[in-house]
Formats: C-alpha cells, structure tokens, sequence
C-alpha cells in the first residue's frame, strides 16, 4: 500500500536536501497529524484558523453591519448616545447663525471655539 493510503498525512520519504524540492515549493511535507482542536495550535500558528466563539461574533457583526446608512441616520446615532460619552458637540443654529465645530481649552485654560464660515440659511 502506497504511504498517501496508510496515512493521508505521509506524503512519502523526504528528499535528502531541500535541493531536491521543487523551485517555490515550502512545506512539502507536513510533519504530523493536526491538532484534535484549534485550541492545541500555538498562539501566531500560521494555520490557525477561528474558534467558534470567534466565528459567531462575526457572523453578529455582519448581521448587525448597515454599509449603506445616510448621514441622517447616522446623526441620528450619534445623537442617541449619552453626552459624555458622545464627545461631539450638538448645535442648532437658527437662520443668521453659524454651526459651532469645536470647543475647548487654550493653554491658558480659557474657552475658545470655531465656528462654520456660511451662517445657516
């Protein structure tokens, strides 16, 4: 029986240099039977591929993904969540008036703040 059938891992006798082996090939022979579970790879294994817990909080992020959501909807995002922890700041400048883009501190700790240059329509 050829060495393939006894052992699908065994692809036969290694030659006895590399130099034997064909231009581009690396790892032509697979040096024992795989792990019973990803978890028997070592940590940067090159083959390691992903648990199942792994799997299923992609598979939730993919579900949970909208690639195609408009700037109101993502404003709207924005704006649900609480103001320490949104960081941004909110205006609603009335006709005449300007958008404030930034606030915060100088060196000096006094407040200071930019504004956009086309007043609201």
């Amino acid at each position: 029986m050829p060495p393939s059938a006894a052992n699908k891992y065994d692809t036969g006798i290694p030659p006895a240099s590399t130099d034997e082996l064909t231009e581009g090939l690396t790892n032509l022979y697979d040096t024992g039977a795989p792990p019973a579970t990803l978890e028997e790879l070592a940590d940067g294994a090159t083959r390691k591929a992903m648990l199942d817990a792994e799997k299923t909080k992609l598979t939730d992020i993919e579900a949970n993904a909208k690639d195609d959501q408009t700037g109101p909807e993502v404003r709207d995002l924005i704006v649900g969540i609480t103001e320490t922890e949104r960081k941004i700041v909110l205006t609603e400048p009335q006709t005449g008036e300007f958008k404030v883009i930034a606030i915060h501190r100088n060196a000096a700790g006094n407040p200071e703040y930019d504004w956009d240059d086309v007043p609201e329509a």
